[in-house]
Parts: structure tokens; C-alpha cells; sequence
């Protein structure tokens, strides 16, 4: 560093003012430095004679400037999006259900949507606005329960539960616990007490014990578990295991004595049909019975047409005289006659030439043969004697 500072330093400790460059500075020509050098002072002694010019220093060779750094690419900004606030302007009650077992659950359906809504808002409008539209809500779903001939005691315990889950959905919240809910909550304006967590659940477990007539408040309870009412669940350990086991037990309560719902969801969901089947309108016998009239009918239309068309020609060949002489017959062919071929000479076959035999073979005697004798024993072979053979010979 103290070379190059050393470098931007005139004689006379003076600063030069190079060119500002992406790397540095730029050196100023030789020229214009020596130019706007001050003289030196003349020396005195033995060398009086003229300084020489110091030595030209080579210029630094000019380096290209490097290329302009690459922009980065351009992030999207987030759009600013409204923030989601509870209301119950778009929240409409329901009408009366069909099975008794949804009289409750349809009375505050109102208040049910609410209580999701609160949950997922991430700020409210006017908070002390919005209680006093609950609480009025919370007195239509009274009327409601009481039009649909609910129970005082169910239409009393439900609304305990009502306003156990919607006071946990508000203080879960951020603006909820920094607002003055918890001052005066619902629990404490409709019943005087401040924390339901653990009411809700003994009231669920002495309404377990007679679903038929409970049925309609356990309903309520699953559906108020379902929308994310933990009560004492939330701050004990393993609360949501436990949280879930329950909700298995009372979901298999309500399969028990839960009336099945319908398998297709609208019962008139199917449209019209264009084409009819005809087998369930019409029997099969009269089918073929109407085939074979068809096909009778058929027959004696063309029979007719044939008749009709040959009718002329029966006219016109009756129309003939009878009375003319008939066609003369055709004599018979001659007959020709032929002579019987001459008999032929029978030739009769010569008679076979019997050869006689000489007299003196017819008088030879006849020799007789006489049968062959068992051979007992051991067949003995004895050559013939030489004397027989001599006299033989």
C-alpha cells in the first residue's frame, strides 16, 4: 500500500489527481506531469552544470475494464392479500331436519361454522361487535331447538357446550387473547363460570350412558370435538391420543343408534329416462302374438297383389272358344322290322381220349399196403450187411 500511495505523489508531496477507475486509477500521461512539475533550485558546488530530465517512466499498460456485474434476478414481491376476519353476515341457519337425531346439530349449524371460522381468522373487525352478534346468535339457536321440540335440559346442556367451544376458538387466537373476551366470556354471561374444559366432558359422559334419548346432544359433542373443541385434552399429556380415542368410541356410539344414511346422496338425482324398456309394460306372449299378426298380414297383402296381377290373364284365357275342333293327333312313328339273326352251328367239344394201359400192367397184381406198426422201444438203425449189398449188385 505504501508503494502504491507513493506512486500518486508528486515531489513536492502534493496529490495528483489520476482518473478514478472500476480497478483503481488511471496513471495521467508523463507529459502533463512533467509539465506541471515545479523547477528545482539550482545547486551549488562543483556540478553546476544542467540537470538532466529524470528518466521517463513507461506508462502502465491500460487494462480493459471488467464487464458490468450481472443483475440479480428479480424476486416476485408477495401481493398483499386481505386479511381473513370473522363474520357472521354470510352464515345462514338451516331448516328443520327430517331425523331427530340432527335436531341439535341444525339448530347451530350457525354457531358451528362460527366457531370453524374463528378458529383459521387472523383478526376480527370489531371484537365487541362480533360478541354481541354471538350472543344473539346463541338465543336464535335457543328459539331454534325450542321449534324443532327439543328437550329444556338438551336445548340447556347443548348450549353449555356451544359456548365452551366458541370460547376456546377465540382465546386460541392472537387477537382473541389480546382483546377483553376473557373479562366476559360466554360461559360466564350465559351460566357464571369462566372455564368449561372439564364440564363438557362429564356432561358427555352422563348422556353416553343413555344414547337413545341423548342422542341428538352426543351428535353435537362430536361434531363440537370435530371442529377442534379439546377442553382439558389440550393441556394434559398425550391429550390428543386421548382426544382420539374418545372421538373413536362415540363415533362408534353413533354408528350403533345412528339411523344409516340414504346410499345415494339426492334420491332423484337420476333424470328421466328418453327410451322405456318394453318387457315390463308388455308380456311376452303378446309380442309374439303380435309378430305373428304382423307377418299374417303381410302374407295376405302380397297373396292379394299376386292374385291381382294374374287376373288378366285368367280373363283373357277364359274368353276363348271351346267349340273349334281339337288339334288332329300326330300319326305314330313307322315301325320298322327287323330280321332275327341267323342261328349259329353248334359245335359240339371232342371227347376226351382215354389212354389204356398195356396188358401186362392191368394184369400185374396189386400190391397190398399194410399200416405201419407202432415202434415200441428205442429205434435201433443197423446198417445194411455187405453180403446183401454184393448179391444186391
Amino acid at each position: 500500500m505504501g508503494d502504491q500511495d507513493g506512486a500518486h505523489v508528486s515531489p513536492n508531496n502534493g496529490p495528483e489527481s489520476d482518473d478514478p477507475t472500476v480497478i483503481g486509477f488511471r496513471p495521467i500521461p508523463v507529459q502533463d506531469a512533467l509539465a506541471r512539475r515545479e523547477p528545482l533550485p539550482p545547486r551549488t558546488g562543483a556540478n553546476t552544470g544542467p540537470i538532466p530530465p529524470p528518466p521517463r517512466e513507461a506508462p502502465a499498460p491500460l487494462r480493459e475494464p471488467p464487464p458490468p456485474p450481472i443483475a440479480p434476478p428479480t424476486v416476485p414481491q408477495p401481493v398483499a392479500r386481505p386479511v381473513e376476519t370473522a363474520s357472521l353476515d354470510a352464515i345462514q341457519p338451516t331448516e328443520r331436519p327430517s331425523r331427530p337425531e340432527d335436531l341439535l346439530p341444525a339448530a347451530a349449524a350457525t354457531l358451528l361454522a362460527l366457531a370453524s371460522e374463528l378458529r383459521r381468522a387472523s383478526a376480527a373487525q370489531n371484537v365487541d361487535d362480533m360478541r354481541h352478534k354471538v350472543v344473539e346468535e346463541i338465543k336464535a339457536f335457543e328459539s331454534r331447538a325450542v321449534e324443532f321440540g327439543v328437550a329444556a335440559d338438551e336445548i340447556s346442556a347443548a348450549r353449555y357446550v356451544l359456548c365452551a367451544t366458541l370460547d376456546e376458538a377465540v382465546m386460541t387466537t392472537p387477537w382473541g387473547t389480546a382483546s377483553r373476551w376473557s373479562a366476559n366470556s360466554l360461559l360466564n354471561q350465559f351460566h357464571g363460570e369462566t372455564w368449561g374444559g372439564e364440564k363438557v366432558f362429564i356432561i358427555l359422559d352422563r348422556i353416553r350412558g343413555n344414547p337413545a334419548q341423548y342422542l341428538s346432544l352426543i351428535k353435537l359433542v362430536d361434531l363440537c370435538l370435530l371442529f377442534g373443541f379439546e377442553g382439558r385434552y389440550r393441556v394434559v399429556e398425550d391429550g390428543r391420543y386421548e382426544l382420539d380415542i374418545l372421538r373413536d368410541e362415540i363415533g362408534r356410539l353413533l354408528k350403533r343408534h345412528v339411523q344409516a344414511p340414504p346410499q345415494e346422496l339426492s334420491p332423484r338425482w337420476r333424470g328421466l329416462s328418453a327410451r322405456r324398456a318394453l318387457r315390463p309394460y308388455l308380456p311376452l306372449w303378446a309380442v309374439f302374438v303380435s309378430v305373428g299378426a304382423a307377418l299374417s298380414l303381410a302374407y295376405g297383402i302380397f297373396a292379394y297383389r299376386v292374385v291381382e296381377s294374374v287376373r288378366p290373364v285368367i280373363t283373357e284365357l277364359d274368353s276363348l272358344d271351346t267349340n273349334q275342333s281339337p288339334m288332329p293327333a300326330f300319326p305314330p312313328p313307322p315301325v320298322t322290322q327287323t330280321r332275327a339273326p341267323a342261328p349259329q352251328p353248334v359245335v359240339r367239344a371232342p371227347a376226351p381220349v382215354v389212354e389204356r394201359a398195356p396188358e401186362e400192367e392191368r394184369r400185374r397184381p396189386v400190391r397190398r399196403v399194410e399200416p405201419r406198426r407202432q415202434i415200441e422201444g428205442p429205434l435201433v438203425l443197423t446198417p445194411p450187411s455187405r453180403s446183401t449189398g454184393s448179391g444186391a449188385q
